[in-house]
């Protein structure tokens, strides 16, 4: 009976120590699991660098006001609207695409300030915009290498 009664306690230590293991396995795993869970986010999270598309092609459009646009009017304006917004500071941007599916671009001269400037004195023709193009987050940038009316 008592070799049985050692036994059982050995088996309870043995059954302790795997326990033990086992647990410290588990947290590590975890660990492990959230670490990989915070970089999958982080890298979701983060601009992915796209490739920027440079085409000889202009992308062509009408000036908006992107506020007029933003809250559901058709956004388009004249050289004098356009240069009013201008001057209020309110951004412009080029509608292009259909009317059903129109694509909005901020257009950007190649030191990073916003075109609204060179948009505001073709706005009341179409306009062709040659350079870069770049998605980011939900929004297309033009990175302008040559605005002009478009024929």
């Amino acid at each position: 009976m008592h070799k049985q009664h050692r036994q059982i306690k050995n088996l309870k230590k043995l059954i302790l120590k795997q326990l033990l293991k086992f647990r410290k396995l588990q947290k590590q795993l975890l660990n492990q699991l959230l670490q990989l869970q915070k970089k999958k986010k982080k890298t979701d999270t983060k601009e992915t660098p796209k490739a920027a598309v440079k085409s000889g092609k202009p992308t062509v459009g009408v000036v908006i006001s992107l506020l007029d646009f933003a809250t559901g009017a058709s956004g388009e304006v004249n050289k004098a609207k356009a240069t009013e917004l201008v001057n209020k500071g309110q951004p412009l941007a080029l509608k292009a695409g259909t009317a059903k599916k129109p694509v909005i671009y901020i257009v950007a001269s190649p030191d990073g300030t916003i075109a609204n400037k060179k948009l505001a004195e073709l706005a009341d023709a179409k306009v062709g915009v040659i350079g870069k193009i770049k998605k980011r987050n939900g929004m297309n940038v033009i990175i302008s290498d040559i605005i002009e009316q478009y024929k």
